[in-house]
């Protein structure tokens, strides 16, 4: 946990400094992207219902840079994407419930969770860290999947897309999983793939740990200025650091 001479280069939003750990009581992580691979079944639910709609089907790397803005968003850039214009209501409302009947029936078809993920939510429980999952999936979705790929038993609080009044970026959820969790944000930091998740735990007032292999559309967001840059989550456990821990 406290390797540090390993540790991905930082940066900081004041510039932090490589050697110094993000103290912590708790990790909140994303999911998509961050946690689970999650794209080949969100793209095979897509194709299937663009495929019952009479349109052509689209690309695993291209429904990546749709993924995290929520299931109505990924259907929306879908049907824009198959057809040229932005869909009618009708149509997008009936492509989105088709879309999740679909989803819901293989969610952990081909989904993999990401290299690491597992030992460094272990390391993390074991060390005493309050663990929460807080994605802009929705709970219908969210639960089955972490259920049926093993990761469930790791987190103390699940906070959803539906969880509550808003979604990431704005910093409802994360706040909402603090008060779950009963911790100051101060005391927490988010783990994550994209601008949504940077910007809401800053707008929060909570540390961020971007990790560059996610759904990110292709951006390089260290110009966001998350307080760590990471490649792999296996950093993860190298960063955070208990308060009772830090020396």
């Amino acid at each position: 946990m406290q390797n540090l001479a390993k540790t991905a280069d930082r940066v900081g939003r004041q510039g932090v400094d490589s050697r110094v750990p993000l103290i912590a009581d708790a990790v909140f992580i994303d999911l998509d992207g961050t946690l689970i691979d999650t794209a080949p079944d969100l793209g095979r639910a897509l194709n299937c219902t663009l495929d019952e709609l009479g349109h052509a089907p689209v690309g695993d790397d291209l429904v990546r840079t749709w993924i995290g803005r929520g299931a109505a968003v990924l259907v929306q850039h879908a049907l824009q994407e198959t057809t040229g214009v932005a869909p009618a209501s009708t149509l997008h409302a009936l492509a989105l419930a088709r879309f999740l009947e679909l989803y819901a029936t293989g969610l952990c078809v081909r989904s993999k969770i990401y290299p690491g993920v597992e030992t460094v939510l272990a390391q993390l429980s074991a060390a005493g860290f309050r663990l929460a999952c807080v994605t802009n999936k929705r709970e219908a979705m969210t639960v089955p999947l972490l259920e049926q790929i093993g990761l469930m038993s790791y987190f103390d609080a699940v906070i959803c897309g539906d969880s509550q009044d808003s979604m990431k970026p704005e910093p409802g959820p994360l706040l909402h999983a603090c008060e779950r969790l009963e911790i100051s944000p101060q005391r927490c930091v988010l783990v994550g793939d994209s601008d949504n998740d940077i910007l809401a735990a800053q707008a929060a007032g909570m540390a961020v740990i971007w990790v560059t292999y996610g759904y990110n559309q292709g951006l390089d967001l260290a110009a966001m200025q998350p307080d760590v840059t990471i490649d792999a989550f296996s950093a993860v456990a190298e960063i955070v650091e208990r308060a009772e821990q830090a020396f």
